[in-house]
């Protein structure tokens, strides 16, 4: 028997089931696919979208959203197609549909948009949906419960459509809630509830004031809301609140506006009273005992403005000189006290000195009259002068204010100043009786009784007397026609002016000294021609005003050498007549000794070798006259070096016999050979040089004048550079180079002109020597080669550590804290090739985020600081504050975890036992609390 078979598996029932499948295809394609509807599409018409007004217009056309099982599009990107803001919408993280997508990335778009429920069914349906209310602007964190703790639904709101919201909702849910609140609410800040209220309820019970730039402090904590907030029915209404004290106060100003808008300056919140102003800070400062007047007592009536600030306004009444020291009371009193005067009498016309400054001032200001009171002496002391008036009215003269007895006429000031003993003498004894006009002033008036020269002299007692004493007598001889001198000066009177007779006294020295003439009248009478008045044996004659001066040694020899027999006339005046036994000469000089000998001394010669035709210089000088003149010889001497120093030359004749062209005649060894007139002029060190260092032998003619035959065995360059030494070389030393590196293919610049030769140029070579960097610098090259060897793309010769390299230049461009960063931050140990682009690879360390939010840093953070980070955090930051809670605060372990117990006072217990009639409750609040809200 064959075994059994479905039907189906014939070759018959496959064919069979193949043709039906394509009549039923056929169909559907000629159908357009509306073989079969789940049932009507939505015909309610709104924008064009995709050519048509509704989905019921594509009906037939199920191609147009659905896809076939084979194909890769979906009905979502059916649906893109069409609405293609949607699907920009959902590329954008901060849009609805951007959000949602977000949330759950595997949504569907039928998953909230259903169709085929009827034309006029909704297109938009959420219940299913935790839908990112935020993003719509208005939280759902304080609207997860009604009152009767039943779960808010979209419909609870938004009636039967979820797109469509009327604000007479919130009146309607919060009224029956306290309806009182309500009623002053809407009459305070209108009904619009969405233009303040956000979900957040920022502005609710629990706003904190003092988190704004107006803190509520004093009296302004009890103030409500609409006292500051008038008609406010926005947050900008809310916030452009003014600020200031005036614009709330200025009613309550009861100095109307005179002290400013600036109520703080003296006011605080703490109560209108007592004000703190600060006087200091006006024009007028108060100190003393104006600290203490009451404010009123100045600004009478709450007037401010055009207060008078000088004393007088207020203190005139005091004025106890009534206006004669004018209004300027500050300039003697202070305000430490009325009766503290501090009056300075030195700034008038007459300063208090002396015994003046314990005068009380009615002494002199008597019955309180200041003016025109008298600033001289006489007019208060005129009672006291004792001088009857003689000598005026000016005290001050003899008078001062230390005391009326304290005298200090100054007598020089008169006609008569004393002097000498007259300064001892009493007043009374020259002013008898008290009188001083007429006193005369000569001395005869007073001291005739005591002329012993009976008037022969005059009445000029003061032209011989002096004042200190009546015996020193001061006489000068000298004005008469006889002025005494030397001896004469102590001679006594009487020697010459015998029996008291003064006039007619002779005043020749023949008349007294007659005796004493030993030349018996031969030089006639005038002895003062040669005897001095000092001592008569003090001659002085002066032979210098004859015919014969005596100089040098003539001057010391007595008169009768000369003079035999005291005879003067007639004597000879030549040196030869005297000196002629002592002519070693012989006569072949003449007989002019004074051409050579000098009067001093005759072995003093002073015959001038330079008036010949051979003048003494330096050594020669000193040589003896007979050794150039053997014999006494003189005439016919040689003049020309070499025939005295031919032994010397040795130069063997080699440059003549002109010795003075290069020696000196201060040393035979001082030569003076000028080398810079020949062919090679010595310079540098060449200067310093001894003749034999280049001239061997005494050789001088064919002297190479090239370096390099002298100086070849220095040449530590091997002939590489020539024989011409003086390209680099110079005389003032070998060491001291001047090599023009900038002249060759490598100029030196930077550390490059410290370097030594030797350093780039090794064992001497320099031919060949490498031009680029690295190949000196390799050992330097911490990048091993990964930058290639052009160093100078970023090094420089100034430093090797100076570098230039312009990161900004590379795929990874330098910003924020990147730019201070040390190379070896990023790539450590030298590693600069395949460095890592991306934040990850070096800042893994610092993910707090445990690899949450993958290794994208830079969607949250940025190069200007790790923190604070940028965030796009799902769960509203703001629910609970301003939004600067730390991430700690609610991530404290890891931020794949969370807990909302660091931040709010509840505990798991209390939640428990709040939340016990929520089945599957759990610590996990974002469960219900999606949005951070009730």
């Amino acid at each position: 028997m064959r075994a059994a078979r479905f039907g189906c598996l014939t070759s018959s029932g496959i064919i069979a089931a193949l043709a039906a499948a394509f009549v039923i295809a056929g169909s559907a394609l000629a159908g357009g696919g509306a073989m079969y509807s789940p049932g009507a599409l939505n015909a309610v018409p709104g924008d064009v979208v995709g050519g048509v007004t509704s989905h019921a217009e594509i009906k037939g056309d199920c191609n147009a959203c659905h896809t076939a099982p084979w194909e890769k599009a979906t009905m979502d990107d059916r649906c893109s197609t069409c609405h293609t803001n949607v699907a920009a919408e959902m590329a954008d993280p901060v849009s609805i549909h951007g959000k949602m997508m977000e949330i759950d990335q595997g949504a569907k778009c039928r998953d909230c948009h259903p169709e085929h429920h009827g034309v006029d069914a909704l297109l938009t349906v959420l219940e299913k949906w935790t839908f990112p209310h935020e993003v719509a602007k208005y939280s759902l964190d304080g609207h997860q419960f009604k009152a009767g703790k039943d779960p808010f639904l979209c419909s609870d709101c938004h009636g039967r459509d979820v797109t469509q919201f009327d604000t007479v909702t919130c009146v309607n849910c919060h009224a029956p809630t306290d309806i009182t609140f309500m009623v002053d609410h809407i009459v305070t800040f209108g009904n619009s509830c969405l233009n303040c209220h956000d979900g957040f309820d920022r502005f609710g019970g629990d706003f904190n004031h003092d988190e704004f730039t107006f803190k509520l402090a004093g009296k302004h904590s009890a103030v409500t809301c609409s006292q500051c907030h008038a008609n406010s029915h926005t947050v900008a209404d809310l916030q452009s609140a003014k600020q200031d004290c005036f614009a709330c106060h200025q009613a309550d100003d009861p100095h109307k506006g005179n002290l400013g808008p600036d109520c703080a300056s003296c006011h605080s919140p703490e109560g209108w009273k007592p004000s703190t102003y600060d006087h200091a800070r006006s024009d007028f400062k108060l100190d003393g005992l104006h600290s203490k007047v009451e404010c009123s007592k100045c600004h009478a009536n709450n007037d401010f403005k055009d207060t008078p600030q000088d004393c007088y306004a207020c203190h005139a009444a005091k004025d106890n000189h009534k206006g004669q020291f004018g209004t300027n009371c500050g300039a003697c009193h202070n305000t430490s006290g009325w009766q503290n005067v501090s009056y300075d009498h030195k700034d008038t016309n007459f300063p208090l000195t002396g015994l003046h400054q314990n005068v009380a001032c009615k002494a002199c200001h008597v019955n309180n009259v200041y003016k025109n009171t008298p600033t001289n002496c006489y007019a208060c002391h005129a009672a006291r002068d004792n001088h009857k008036g003689q000598f005026g009215q000016d005290c001050a003269l003899c008078h001062n204010s230390s005391g009326w007895k304290n005298i200090s006429f100054d007598h020089a000031k008169s006609a008569f100043p004393l002097a000498g003993t007259h300064t001892a003498v009493e007043c009374k004894l020259c002013h008898v009786n008290g009188v001083f006009k007429g006193t005369p002033k000569d001395c005869y008036s007073c001291h005739a009784a005591k002329d012993n020269h009976k008037g022969q002299f005059g009445t000029n007692c003061g032209s011989c007397h002096k004042p200190t004493k009546w015996s020193d007598v001061f006489y000068d001889h000298g004005s008469t026609a006889f002025p005494l001198v030397a001896s004469h000066i102590t001679v006594a009177c009487k020697s010459c002016h015998v029996n008291g007779t003064f006039k007619n006294t002779p005043k020749d020295c023949y008349s007294c000294h007659a005796a004493k003439d030993n030349h018996k009248g031969q030089f006639g009478t005038n002895c003062g021609s040669c005897h001095k008045p000092t001592k008569w044996k003090d001659v002085f004659y002066n032979h210098g005003a004859t015919a014969f001066p005596l100089v040098g040694s003539h001057a010391t020899v007595t008169c009768k050498s000369c003079h035999v027999n005291g005879t003067f006339k007639g004597t000879p005046k030549d040196c030869y007549s005297c000196h002629a036994a002592k002519d070693n000469h012989k006569g072949q000089f003449g007989t002019n000794c004074a051409s050579c000998h000098k009067p001093s001394k005759w072995k003093d010669v002073i015959f001038d070798h330079n008036a010949t035709a051979f003048p003494l210089v330096s050594t020669h000088k000193t040589v003896a006259c007979l050794a150039c003149h053997v014999n006494g010889v003189f005439k016919g001497t040689r003049k020309d070096c070499y025939s005295c120093h031919a032994a010397k030359d040795k130069h063997n004749g080699q440059f003549g016999t002109d010795c003075g062209s290069c020696h000196k005649p201060t040393k035979w060894s001082d030569v003076t050979f000028d080398h810079g007139v020949t062919a090679f002029p010595l310079i540098g060190r060449h200067t310093n040089v001894s003749c034999v260092s280049c001239h061997k032998n005494g050789v001088y003619k064919g002297t190479p004048k090239d370096c390099y035959s002298c100086h070849a065995p220095k040449d530590k360059h091997n002939g590489q550079f020539g024989t011409n030494c003086g390209q680099c070389h110079t005389p003032t030393g070998w060491s001291d180079v001047t090599f023009n590196h900038n002249q060759t293919a490598f100029p030196l610049i930077g550390k490059h002109t410290n370097v030594s030769c030797a350093s780039c140029h090794k064992n001497g070579v320099y031919a060949g020597t490498p031009k680029d960097c690295y190949s000196c610098h390799a050992s330097k090259d911490h990048h091993n080669g990964q930058f290639g060897t052009d160093c100078g793309q970023c090094h420089t010769p100034t430093g090797w550590g100076n570098v230039t390299f312009n990161h900004n230049q590379t795929a990874f461009a330098l910003t924020g804290a990147h730019v201070n960063a040390s190379c070896n931050q990023c790539h450590v140990n030298g590693v600069f090739a395949g460095t890592p682009k991306d934040c990850y690879s070096c800042h893994a360390s610092k993910d707090a985020h445990g690899g949450s939010y993958g290794t994208n840093c830079g969607q949250c953070h940025s190069t200007s600081a790790w923190k604070p980070a940028n965030f796009n955090h799902t769960f509203p930051l703001k629910h609970g504050g301003d939004g600067t809670v730390a991430c700690a605060t609610c991530h404290p372990n890891s931020t794949s975890s969370y807990t909302c117990y660091g931040c709010h006072e509840h505990d798991p217990a209390k939640m428990a036992e709040k939340h016990k009639e929520v089945s599957n409750f759990s610590e996990n609040c974002a469960q219900c609390h999606p949005n951070g809200k009730d």
